[in-house]
């Protein structure tokens, strides 16, 4: 077991000599950030596919070039390379959205198109750029500064904290009760 030191996250990292598995998990540590985080990445060519990234349970993803939208919650908690993460969408798409129940997607040729999209992006064959929205502040890119990167941190929206329960939260003052 290695542990990997980030801050606000507890990393322990699991690799076996004998078999060659591999494993991460992530804890968080951190108290609710009173902001979220917008975490914008541009990605002009293979060298910026190696971006180490901690992406948060809580936080979606977006490449507008290709319409993909994932929303909170969608692939968990991970600590990996932009690489690391396409290949997350690609199988969870590719396993459990295309193939699944009412949302499966009959037009083979709009899923061929789209599949065929997210290699590109997956090789950089394609500029585009990929936008983290964190309403919890706890993804990260671990090699800031980073001129291809913009971090802004923004008020949750009523919703947004709707999600997380923090509407309905009562500290004991009722003054500052949300609403």
């Amino acid at each position: 077991m290695i542990r990997v030191n980030i801050p606000k996250f507890q990393l322990d990292k699991l690799v076996t000599a004998m078999t060659g598995y591999r494993d991460n998990e992530i804890k968080s540590g951190a108290a609710i950030s009173e902001l979220g985080k917008r975490i914008t990445l541009k990605v002009e060519d293979r060298d910026d596919l190696s971006r180490d990234i901690l992406k948060s349970d809580m936080s979606g993803l977006s490449i507008l070039k290709i319409d993909l939208v994932l929303h909170p919650g969608t692939l968990g908690r991970h600590f990996t390379t932009l690489v690391g993460i396409f290949d997350r969408v690609y199988e969870e798409l590719t396993e459990k959205v295309f193939n699944m129940g009412d949302s499966r997607v009959t037009d083979v040729d709009d899923r061929s198109e789209f599949q065929e999209f997210l290699k590109q992006v997956k090789n950089a064959e394609m500029p585009f750029t990929l936008i983290l929205d964190d309403p919890l502040a706890n993804s990260q890119n671990l090699y800031a500064p980073d001129p291809n990167m913009k971090i802004v941190t923004h008020e949750r929206t009523w919703q947004q904290n709707e999600d997380l329960g923090l509407n309905d939260m009562n500290d004991g003052d009722t003054k500052t009760q949300r609403s």
